[in-house]
């Protein structure tokens, strides 16, 4: 009995919670609240206290400023006017505040410039002088045609000159005394092919007489560069077919002192030097493949 006493006395002492068993009444009025603040989470409840106090006005900079993740400044605005107090205290104590701020530029707007960005000075525009830009231009021009003047006088210094005309004048020459020096050669050819083909064109023997000089002419040609070989309907294998194999002597027997022959011979061959060359011998050929791993 004493204990259900005790629990009992507990209970009146708790605080009455409404719509609970533990109520003292079943009407309340309106002010009556249903929770108090120890029912708020306590997430909700910093949340809440957090909003409370960023809506205050801070008019005497008494609260801790908050993080300020940039680096840029208005230009727009002197220094001192947009940092922040423990800044200044801080620039006061290090005695960086003594020394003198140097003054703000004035924003000259040039021509041609676009305007949002003046105060960095880059010039956006591609407006240009016209009197200017034809003045650089002759000088550029001058300055290229002399180099270009000077250059070609070197090239031509220590070599002769000939005018287009004369040089047009030694082609046609030139031309001439071939067809003088071909004319035996084509009237030859010319008595082969007419002989070999009794009713063929003049046309098409003048084709084939033409045809048969200019390979006859191709063939001296590569006779004087390459030299004169034998013809013959094999190919020259003389380099392809060259096989690289090297001998190699060794001795497989020990040279030493012989009792029968009272002398130093090779137990292999018999051999009395003892730099006489190997009595065995095995080729290698250098252009062959290793395939043999050690």
């Amino acid at each position: 009995m004493q204990e259900l006493r005790q629990e009992a006395d507990i209970r009146k002492k708790e605080k009455s919670l409404v719509g609970t068993s533990r109520a003292k009444s079943l009407n309340y009025s309106k002010n009556i609240p249903a929770f108090d603040s120890s029912h708020i989470p306590q997430r909700a409840a910093t949340i809440k206290s957090d909003i409370k106090l960023s809506i205050l006005p801070d008019i005497l900079g008494t609260k801790k400023p908050q993080w300020n993740p940039t680096v840029l400044l208005d230009r727009t605005k002197e220094y001192h006017q947009q940092v922040s107090t423990n800044q200044t205290h801080f620039e006061i104590r290090k005695g960086l505040r003594d020394e003198a701020n140097p003054p703000m530029r004035d924003n000259k707007i040039y021509d041609g410039v676009d305007t949002r960005n003046s105060f960095a000075g880059w010039n956006t525009s591609v407006q240009f002088n016209l009197l200017e830009h034809k003045k650089t231009h002759i000088q550029v021009n001058k300055e290229a045609r002399y180099k270009s003047a000077s250059r070609n006088r070197e090239i031509l210094k220590d070599k002769p000159y000939t005018k287009p005309y004369d040089r047009q004048i030694q082609i046609l020459d030139q031309s001439r005394d071939l067809k003088v020096q071909e004319k035996e050669l084509k009237a030859e050819i010319m008595q082969k092919v007419a002989h070999e083909n009794p009713d063929i064109s003049k046309e098409k023997a003048v084709a084939v007489v033409y045809k048969l000089v200019q390979d006859k002419k191709l063939k001296d040609g590569q006779e004087e560069f390459y030299g004169v070989k034998e013809e013959s309907f094999h190919p020259d294998t003389s380099l392809t077919m060259k096989k690289a194999i090297i001998k190699k002597y060794k001795h497989d027997g020990v040279f030493q002192y012989n009792g029968a022959l009272q002398k130093e011979i090779w137990s292999c061959c018999m051999g009395e030097s003892k730099n006489t060359k190997g009595c065995i011998v095995s080729y290698k050929d250098l252009d062959k493949w290793q395939t043999i791993s050690f």
